[in-house]
């Protein structure tokens, strides 16, 4: 006897081929509907709401008079909430926007009632490995998903890579396999028998999941009439108006002891065998995938972590409910949300019509305006506690591990042309003033006595130009009977004696030279330059002091000076033939033919020819999938040679820029998307490769201006190294992948791929030596095999003009509606960051490199002043510290914020490799109580107290998080 579950619901894209406000028009409609019903009759007993609680949000929003009738149904398990604040596309967002995102939907749910404890995942495009181990970080113990999974039975056990498992509910005939049966008696009821059958024999119980509902559909009045009609009349099966987590009880009650021997899948599930995966949507609009990353990287890494170790230091931390320490953590909470509203696979997915993309534009600037804000005033707060005798320039760094990188810094009042950079140990470090900026405070045009009148005041002031403003420096220039003169000034401060002696003097050289008529007086006052110099070892999670002083330093090479009067303009390095260029770990050289680099990796003597290689083929697919054409014809070479430069070497690093003009065919052939059109479009692509003093690191920074459509851009890195699988960056995780596609595969759903998912890097390696490209925000990557060995190709960009198509021999049928979507063709300019890091051993030798590439370190110039006592009672924060170290080196940060309830610190690491480890972390002062916690920060366990580290194991690919009170 089977047990028929008919579970009611609705599957709600928030934004897709409609915009968010036109789809809430029915949202508002389909919840009016249902509370009438719920109320009018009884027997409708169960309705779930899509497993996310924004939904709940989206309509109080239109009707917040019904809040309180919400919350009755919720309490009384009429209506199912949670446990998502959004359905997420899993593999385009971050690990911690995942856990966010549970965060933040326990939180809302919390408002109303209970919430559903059942990881339902109904519709993202595949699923990542680690997802077991951060359900149960919640409590949750079961996950509900669709995509992925093949041709399995219904249930089964998921393991993720640390060993963490949940009894997996497979949606085998999708989330809506009951959507659609009719409303009269019998055409439902044979419906329903069939429902049965289809699932049966892949069931390991007796209980059969019917999920009545889908895309935006309403709940149904005539429900209680057919599920009593069905019951009836199906001889071997009672039919109940159910719930998941009813379902969830009833299959476990009967497996009891059998669920520990259900099959087990194991990590990420991707298959396409029974559903389609869609996986185009890693590349379709790529500019959102680089806002994302820029946007979780600035929360993550700058805005929580140093928002909350200000409040530390700052000593706002006696009273978790003021207003001062209340503001910072809603504002990092509103940033999230608005961070989220984007990360619904329609959304992040970049599969929607183009306005629900111009849309995202606003979320994205929102979250990044209070992201900056934050982290800007939380740097400052702290360089405001540190102890500077002199003018200095205070780097930070967010990552893991010590990080040696090019960092630019505002430096106001600029510094003096032979103004030093010193470190900590008073060295000279090389510095270039990349640019000024000035401001007209006032100007005059004078004659030869006004001018003297003048010269008389200034001397008799001492350089005093006002109140506020003190001389320091001065710019003169002639041209014709036009003496230019430029007072520079500031508020902090006057320059030297001599410099204003040596103004008094050339003033009144000009004065006895009769040829001049006119003299032009500006005053400027300089508001600042910014530099750029090369960090080194800056601290994990933590900062270091460079002191400007005074100093003889010696002009960079090939600056030039601009006299007043004179016209800005760059300075050309431009040297023929252009020699290449290196530091210690690198020599790069650029093919004169083509354009593409050799690399030389001087360390290990490995040469790598062909890197950097664009290559453009055509696309006939839609935003969901790549499609190959038939007969493709691909661009892997410029139309012309290519124009090379050098921007600059010099002690602050050497950078080339590769300037080529491929000529693209325009668009699909137009009567025939097999093939391309003859016609040919212009696409430039200019690359900076960039080599920096102590970093084993070679940079790419590549822009391209597309007006072509229907196109693939990929660019190349051939490895040299034989191998059958790589190892790609992942979700608290490193994947290891094939290089080959699965046979047989005939009568799939859609047909395998060979691009891939990553976040930070993708790495080829064959045990002894290996290569990573590491990347900033472009998340889809293939590695070929190639007559030399293997071959990594980084997706840039990819221009459809479909929302959906169904004539594509990659996928059976449409995935959404047939619309136009032009903005696809993502034509303009579009600027890329990759890096290249040769290495020995496998991924673990340079992940480090990889994750500090993700983020620019930051910079913030101080005048002298001493720290106020926070620390102790007789001085500030040190001119060098770390915050937070963590060892060994296998573990990774992935979060510092503070706890959801109350004050302290939250920090979570993961175990980048997959031994157990013995973890230590150390904070910059002592600590009352240190908790290991769960991902929802409850299931308190004390490590330690009254101390400033804490030791514990973390097993390989585990997510630790702990909690410290002071």
């Amino acid at each position: 006897m089977f047990t028929i579950h008919v579970v009611s619901h609705t599957h709600w894209d928030r934004e897709w081929y409609l915009t968010f406000q036109q789809f809430r028009f029915r949202l508002v409609e389909l919840i009016d509907q249902l509370l009438a019903l719920l109320d009018a009759d009884p027997s409708h007993r169960h309705f779930m709401l899509d497993g996310q609680a924004i939904v709940l949000e989206d309509y109080l929003e239109i009707r917040p008079e019904r809040e309180e009738e919400i919350r009755r149904y919720v309490q009384e398990g009429r209506l199912l909430i949670g446990p998502w604040y959004i359905l997420p596309d899993e593999f385009l967002v971050s690990p911690e926007a995942t856990v966010r995102n549970l965060l933040i939907g326990e939180r809302v749910c919390r408002r109303f009632g209970p919430r559903m404890r059942i990881g339902y995942l109904p519709d993202p495009f595949g699923h990542i490995g680690q997802m077991p181990q951060v359900l149960r970080g919640f409590g949750i113990d079961v996950a509900c998903l669709w995509r992925g999974v093949g041709d399995q039975p219904t249930e089964l056990r998921w393991r993720a890579p640390d060993g963490s498992e949940v009894l997996l509910l497979h949606l085998r005939d999708s989330y809506s396999n009951a959507a659609w049966l009719p409303d009269d008696d019998d055409s439902f009821v044979q419906g329903l028998a069939e429902l049965r059958d289809s699932l049966a024999p892949h069931n390991t119980t007796s209980h059969i999941l019917a999920m009545q509902g889908t895309d935006h559909m309403r709940p149904r009045a005539a429900l209680p009439r057919l599920l009593a009609a069905a019951d009836a009349r199906l001889e071997d099966a009672h039919v109940v108006h159910s719930t998941l987590p009813r379902y969830l009880a009833s299959v476990r009650d009967e497996l009891g002891e059998r669920e520990s021997r259900l099959p087990v899948v194991v990590g990420e599930l991707r298959s396409p065998q029974r559903a389609h995966l869609l996986p185009g949507v890693l590349s379709t609009r790529m500019w959102i995938k680089q806002r994302n990353h820029a946007c979780e990287t600035l929360l993550e890494k700058w805005a929580e972590p140093f928002g909350a170790i200000s409040t530390l230091v700052t000593g706002n931390t006696s009273d978790p409910s003021s207003p001062i320490y209340q503001s910072t953590r809603n504002l990092i909470n509103r940033a999230w949300r608005y961070l989220l509203e984007n990360h619904p696979h329609d959304s992040i997915c970049g599969c929607s019509v183009d306005q629900v993309h111009r849309e995202m534009v606003t979320r994205f600037d929102w979250c990044q305006q209070i992201g900056e804000e934050v982290t800007q005033r939380a740097l400052q707060a702290i360089v405001q506690r540190i102890n500077a005798s002199t003018p200095a320039v205070i780097v930070f760094n967010p990552a893991s591990s010590s990080r040696t990188d090019l960092v630019s810094v505002k430096v106001k009042p600029p510094p003096e042309p032979d103004q030093l950079l010193l470190d900590d140990a008073g060295r000279p470090v090389p510095y270039r003033t990349m640019e000024r900026r000035r401001r007209e405070l006032s100007g005059m045009e004078v004659d030869r006595d006004g001018f003297a009148l003048l010269v008389a005041q200034f001397r008799s002031t001492g350089g005093q130009i006002s109140d506020q403003f003190t001389f320091r420096r001065a710019e003169l220039a002639v041209e014709g009977d036009t003496a230019y003169v430029h007072l520079i000034a500031s508020q902090s401060g006057g320059g030297e004696h001599s410099s204003l002696g040596d103004m008094l003097g050339r003033a009144q050289v000009l004065l006895t030279d009769e040829s001049i008529q006119h003299y032009n007086v500006r005053v400027l006052e300089e508001e600042g330059s910014n530099i750029q110099f090369v960090a080194r070892d800056v601290p994990p999670m933590g900062y270091v002091t460079y002191n400007l002083a005074a100093g003889c330093r010696v002009q960079e090479a090939g600056s030039e000076r601009q006299e007043a009067g004179s016209q800005q303009r760059p300075v050309s390095r431009v040297q023929h033939p252009v020699p290449g260029i290196e530091n210690e770990f690198c020599r790069v050289e650029v093919n004169t033919d083509d354009g593409t680099i050799t690399i030389t990796d001087k360390t290990t003597g490995q040469i790598f020819r062909g890197c950097n290689r664009f290559v453009d083929g055509g696309d006939r697919g839609d935003e969901y999938n790549y499609c190959q054409l038939e007969h493709d014809r691909l661009v892997d070479h410029p139309a012309t040679p290519p124009t090379i430069r050098l921007l600059s070497a010099d002690e602050v690093g050497a950078t080339l820029e590769v300037a080529l003009d491929y000529r693209v065919p325009v668009s699909l052939a137009l009567r025939d998307r097999s093939r391309r059109d003859d016609e040919t479009a212009l696409l430039p692509i200019v690359t900076c490769v960039t080599l920096t003093p102590g970093v084993s690191r070679v940079d790419f920074e590549t822009t391209v201006e597309t007006r072509a459509r229907d196109h693939r851009l990929r660019v190349h890195f051939p490895t040299g190294l034989t191998v059958d699988t790589a190892c790609a960056d992942g979700h608290f995780n490193v994947v290891e992948r094939p290089l080959d596609l699965p046979a047989e595969t005939e009568g799939w759903a859609e047909q395998p791929v060979p691009t891939h998912p990553q976040r930070a890097f993708v790495d080829v390696s064959d045990g002894e030596q290996g290569i990573m490209l590491a990347n900033r925000g472009l998340p889809e990557y293939e590695v070929l095999r190639g007559e030399n060995g293997a071959e990594i190709a980084l997706t840039l960009l990819r221009c459809v003009g479909y929302l959906s198509r169904d004539d594509m021999h990659c996928r059976q049928g449409h995935a959404g509606p047939g619309e136009a979507v032009p903005e696809a063709q993502c034509p303009g300019r579009h600027t890329f960051r990759y890096s290249l890091i040769p290495h020995a051993g496998d991924y673990r030798q340079a992940h480090a490199l990889a994750y500090g590439f993700q983020t620019d370190l930051r910079a913030l110039s101080t005048n002298a002043r001493p720290g106020p006592l926070v620390l102790s009672e007789d001085k500030g924060l040190p001119t060098t510290l770390s915050f937070i170290t963590v060892e060994p080196s296998t573990l990774e940060i992935s979060a510092v914020k503070e706890p959801e309830k109350g004050g302290g610190l939250v920090v979570r690491c993961w175990n980048v490799g997959s031994e157990l480890v013995e973890g230590t972390l150390r904070l910059w002062r002592p600590f009352r109580q240190a908790l290991q916690v769960n991902l929802a920060e409850e299931e308190t366990t004390e490590l330690a107290h009254d101390a400033d580290a804490v030791t514990l194991p973390v097993g390989g690919r585990e997510i630790v998080t702990v909690r410290f009170e002071f």
